[in-house]
């Protein structure tokens, strides 16, 4: 650092100024303060951050008193050695100026490579010495945040994890079946292959068990082995609790039942033609941009044994959407914003077999998709939030006054959503929808068809909380 400029931020911090979140300081007036929570934080966090010694730190909350230190060789000394008691050790960057006098030092304290995380004291261990800076103060690091850590860096794989209560009488063999075709008219497997060595490859059987993902894709009851595995949905109406629900079933079910849980609590909208011609179009929160994130939220939030207690949250609020997962970015919890380009995957074994299914698309998807569809009707882009090992997707409601709201029923059918409402006058299972229309993928048909003539009052599920047998049949108009 310049003497120049640690020169400024100690007058900065002495006229009362606030100092920036990652900056610490010390009076250090006859010797060296203990700075292991200090290091570890600052070391765990990005960007790393600054120490500086000579200004007394007890005067009160962003208060100083210029002070100087009491040996400057002695106490670069002494940080060095603090610094190499810690796991990995730490190698800061000083620099020496005066002050009307008096002696000031800082040390600059990088970040280390996050295959390294987390920085902790060797001598305390790392369950009680690992932390990171939030809004100015030092957090130990959660057991879950120190996990992500290592299985970034051991390349874990939670959704592979042995699910030891379950077993195979606990898993809908016919959907594993259904998979494996799947996997056969793609050319991925050839037709020979049998069920068993099909498990073992997909990873949904190791030791002859089945493994978690083998309970989310294609169990009967995956709440009944990991009950928090599930997403909380909240309606809010004046800061009051109007509806709650716990949505239960496999991934694919949990996503399409949210979707349905929001198209039922909020509004939609006539909006002017952005050409300004009379005609209007319908608009609102746009439902793949949920769908999206929803499926991110399942796909890439934490499961490992230390996320079993936390499920993912869906809260509707009047003027927005908030979807809560648990987990922050994979190997990098304490990012607190998106980072450009490609990044590692958490459950990559999840998202590609939801592919193969079709209940995930297999491109324009991502945050830069859920940005590219709010813009397109007219909505502010979706804000994204990593804090305190929780991602969130907050999308903001309309605000113009000359939308209007509309009932769903305005829009007329489809030829295609007719003859689907024809054929379902008695009610119909997924997979007879799909033999009959011709649709290769039973989950695709049900996000990109089924749902949206839910949406639009023309269809209604039968059964829906028995999440292998839901039978579709038409509403009378």
């Amino acid at each position: 650092m310049l003497r120049s400029k640690l020169e400024w931020l100690c007058t900065q911090i002495l006229e009362g100024e606030k100092p920036p979140d990652k900056i610490s300081f010390f009076g250090a007036r006859k010797d060296c303060p203990d700075l292991f929570t200090d290091l570890s934080a600052l070391a765990n966090s990005p960007g790393g951050g600054i120490l500086i010694f000579g200004l007394d730190n007890t005067l009160g909350i962003n208060q100083a008193e210029l002070c100087g230190v009491y040996d400057v060789d002695d106490l670069e000394s002494k940080i060095k050695w603090q610094c190499l008691e810690m796991e990995p050790a730490l190698h800061p960057l000083f620099t020496e100026t005066s002050l009307m006098g008096k002696r000031i030092l800082s040390a600059e304290i990088p970040e280390i490579d996050k295959k390294l995380k987390p920085c902790y004291h060797k001598a305390t261990g790392r369950p009680h010495s690992a932390f990171k800076r939030v809004r100015g103060s030092n957090r130990l690091l959660t057991e879950a945040e120190i996990h992500s850590y290592e299985a970034y860096e051991a390349r874990l794989r939670d959704e592979l994890r042995i699910c030891e209560q379950a077993r195979w009488e606990d898993i809908n063999l016919e959907s594993v079946e259904n998979y494996k075709q799947r996997l056969i008219e793609i050319d991925r497997l050839p037709a020979h292959i049998d069920q068993n060595q099909l498990l073992r490859m997909e990873g949904l059987q190791i030791e002859g068990k089945p493994t978690l993902a083998a309970i989310l894709l294609f169990g009967y009851d995956p709440q009944c082995f990991y009950p928090q595995f599930s997403i909380m949905a909240t309606v809010y109406e004046q800061n009051k609790v109007r509806e709650c629900r716990r949505i239960n079933g496999t991934l694919d079910m949990l996503c399409e039942q949210a979707i349905q849980f929001v198209r039922r609590n909020v509004t939609r909208y006539k909006v002017p033609n952005r050409e300004g011609e009379s005609e209007v179009r319908i608009a609102g929160y746009p439902i793949d941009a949920i769908r999206e994130a929803l499926l991110n939220a399942l796909i890439h939030r934490d499961y490992s044994k230390y996320a079993e207690d936390k499920p993912v949250y869906l809260w509707i609020y009047e003027k927005n959407i908030q979807i809560c997962s648990p987990g922050g970015f994979f190997g990098a919890p304490d990012v607190q914003s998106p980072p450009s380009g490609l990044r590692s995957l958490r459950n990559p074994k999840l998202m590609e077999m939801l592919e193969t299914l079709g209940a995930l698309p297999q491109e324009n998807s991502g945050l830069q998709y859920m940005r590219d569809l709010t813009l397109e009707v007219g909505l502010e882009s979706p804000e994204i939030k990593v804090e305190d090992d929780w991602f969130s997707v907050i999308f903001q409601g309309p605000t113009q006054e000359n939308w209007i709201p509309v009932s769903a029923k305005t829009e007329e059918m489809s030829q295609l959503e007719r003859q689907v409402w024809e054929y379902c006058n008695e009610p119909k299972t997924l997979a007879e929808l799909t033999a009959y229309f011709g649709w290769k993928s039973p989950y695709y048909m049900r996000a990109k068809l089924l749902t949206e003539m839910i949406d639009k009052e023309l269809l209604e599920v039968v059964d829906l909380y028995a999440k292998q047998k839901v039978q579709y049949q038409s509403v009378i108009q």
